[in-house]
């Protein structure tokens, strides 16, 4: 394999004709069947460090992820380049199953994704043998270390499966990692003779800031109409990301949402406004963002507070891809800090809540200890949070541990319900029936399957079961049912419901003797406890660049400040010249006239926001300016 090979493929595929920093190394390194560990911040390009090597190795390459919807995302791009890939999750059908399998079987596909729990199911395991793997990326590889921030159990077993395939090169792709998690990974994926390849963590085009405001909203609103270019608003709910949204269109900014509660079509529509910039702004839950390569992200602001600083950097690190400068904002409270406390023990339950619901979840199916049952069953979230009081959202973080463990396996699927209620007597239905012979089946038809009680009052319907007892097609039958609705001769709405689908893995165990390490649990609570310590260090220090934190915690150090963060533009004012240049600055936009503060403000650039608060403090101070309320002006006594 020489050089021109893969600079040939990249531009075949990817239309670029140079690599990035480090990418050309890594390639070379795994298709010279080398154990790989690459460290790449946001953006720097880690999919094509696999992607390329799996275009020149003869076979398939096995991908192991977490998220289905990144998997999704990196399947979609490689299927729009013409390249063969897959994907096996636990939402397919044994039919689609089977249908993948034989075409990697036959070496029709180059990119097979999967998540580790997949990866160990002894369907998959028995199906395998017959595969001839290229090469094995285990893309977000921090998930196998206890030392990262989203360990994820099942990462632990994917070294069982790739010693089955001798020789075959391993390469894992993380953006963020410390020493101790460096170290981990390599130990826990047994990669021998591991080369690691690492770019600066330093990220010089990126401005952090550390803003404490009680009026967070409406500086956010301020800060937002300084950026020219797109923004992504970190939030912690789901139902802020639309009451935020909708809130900064009333402003006459223009921003949509992202959260996974949306069904697949929602986010998908949200992404593209924002991805065309229709919709400049983003407001998204931390759902939002991996494998999203959008270049001209200027900003990211977290409006709440981040439960890492991995994850913040992973976060902040989605803006200024393209190299050109850009801002990462941090706006927080007080309260912000003691919420993010309690949300911490919120989402890390008890050993015993643990515990009490696995044995309440198999007690709502009436399954018995011991038995083996992959059936999937549905959960009514309502119904079972009724019953054992939980809240909705716990029931989801209990599911999401138990998942993490391989006890259980589960996904959330979106589903139409329609309803009915014809508000006409017999005697009116009867005048339509001679108006269209099409109408007057359909009506006949519904009659005829839900009764006489559907008059005036509400049922579900079947818009299938009504088109097979009528001969119609169902898209006339909705088609017929609008128009009958806006004539109101019926009432017909459709609504999208979100359905849980649960499947038990392995047999079902006795709450007290759960195949869990309990001891490595609480040792997690306690790394996990500390990350978040770090993250509310990170936003309170005030002796210190910013981003010399932020290397420091990922074992980077360096004497030289940035020289442009909040807190170095803070002690540069400090200098003589500096508060100089900004007094006569401001000096000169009161001159004609007094200005509303925030005005004032406003009409400095983002990164001089907080020199010129601090220069306004200090003018007041020695007299130069006057305050009447909200208004300054120049002290002309």
């Amino acid at each position: 394999m020489n050089d021109k090979n893969i600079y040939e493929i990249l531009k075949k595929f990817w239309n670029y004709d140079s690599f990035r920093s480090l990418q050309e190394n890594i390639i070379k390194n795994v298709i010279n069947k080398k154990n790989t560990l690459t460290l790449l911040p946001t953006g720097g390009g880690k999919s094509i460090c696999f992607q390329i090597p799996a275009l020149v190795l003869e076979g398939v390459t096995v991908v192991v992820s977490p998220l289905i919807a990144l998997m999704n995302d990196q399947i979609f791009q490689l299927k729009k380049r013409g390249i063969a890939a897959e994907t096996i999750h636990s939402g397919i059908s044994l039919e689609e199953f089977e249908n993948i399998i034989s075409k990697v079987e036959k070496n029709k596909i180059k990119f097979l994704y999967l998540s580790p729990e997949r990866l160990l199911s002894e369907k998959f395991l028995l199906r395998s043998k017959n595969f001839k793997v290229s090469l094995f990326a285990i893309d977000e590889a921090h998930c196998i270390s206890q030392w990262g921030y989203d360990f994820r159990p099942s990462y632990l077993k994917i070294p069982d499966f790739i010693k089955n395939f001798p020789g075959v090169p391993t390469i894992a792709l993380t953006a963020t990692a410390t020493n101790t998690v460096k170290e981990d990974i390599i130990k826990k994926l047994s990669l021998k003779n591991c080369a690691t390849f690492q770019k600066s963590f330093e990220r010089k085009n990126l401005t952090y800031a550390i803003v404490n405001s009680e009026d967070k909203i409406n500086r956010l609103v301020r800060i937002l109409k300084k950026i020219e270019g797109s923004a992504i608003i970190y939030v912690n709910s789901r139902k802020k990301t639309f009451s935020l949204a909708e809130f900064l269109n009333k402003e006459k900014l223009k921003a949509t949402y992202y959260n996974g509660g949306l069904t697949p079509e929602e986010r998908e529509k949200n992404q593209n406004l924002w991805i065309t910039d229709e919709k400049n702004i983003m407001v998204a839950t931390n759902a939002f963002g991996m494998g999203i390569d959008k270049p001209n992200v200027r900003l990211v602001v977290h409006a709440e507070l981040p439960s890492s600083l991995e994850a913040y950097y992973q976060e902040a690190g989605r803006a200024g891809r393209d190299g050109k400068e850009s801002h990462a904002i941090v706006l927080f409270t007080d309260k912000d800090i003691e919420d993010l406390r309690e949300n911490f023990l919120l989402n890390n339950p008890e050993i015993t809540q643990i515990k009490e619901f696995y044995k309440n979840l198999s007690l709502y199916y009436e399954l018995g200890i011991g038995k083996s049952n992959e059936k999937k069953y549905s959960l009514n979230l309502d119904s079972f949070a009724k019953k054992y009081k939980y809240s909705p959202y716990k029931i989801k973080v209990l599911l999401q541990f138990l998942e993490n463990y391989n006890l259980i396996s589960f996904t959330e699927n979106f589903f139409q319900k329609s309803f009915l209620t014809i508000n006409s007597s017999i005697e009116e239905l009867k005048s339509f029936y001679n108006t269209n012979e099409k109408i007057s089946n359909v009506l006949k038809t519904i009659l005829r399957i839900y009764g006489g009680s559907i008059i005036y009052n509400t049922a579900e319907i079947d818009e299938k079961k009504i088109s097979f007892n009528s001969n119609v097609s169902t898209t006339d039958i909705s088609n017929i049912l609008k128009y009958l609705h806006k004539t109101e001769v019926l009432v017909y709405s459709l609504n999208i419901e979100k359905q849980i689908e649960i499947c038990f893995l392995g047999n079902i165990y006795n709450e007290n003797n759960l195949p869990i390490n309990f001891e490595k649990i609480s040792e997690r609570k306690k790394i996990l406890k500390n990350k978040l310590e770090e993250v509310i260090k990170y936003i309170t220090h005030q002796m210190r660049c910013r981003s010399q934190i932020l290397l420091d915690y990922f074992d980077e150090y360096t004497d030289n400040p940035c020289g442009k963060c909040d807190y170095c533009l803070e002690n540069k004012s400090a200098s003589t010249d500096e508060h100089e240049k900004y007094c006569n600055k401001i000096k000169l936009k009161l001159k004609n006239s007094p200005a509303i503060i925030t005005d004032l403000v406003d009409s400095f650039s983002l990164s001089e926001t907080r020199n010129i608060l601090k220069i306004l403090s200090l003018m007041l101070e020695n007299e130069e300016i006057e305050m009447d309320f909200d208004e300054v002006k120049l002290n002309k006594s």
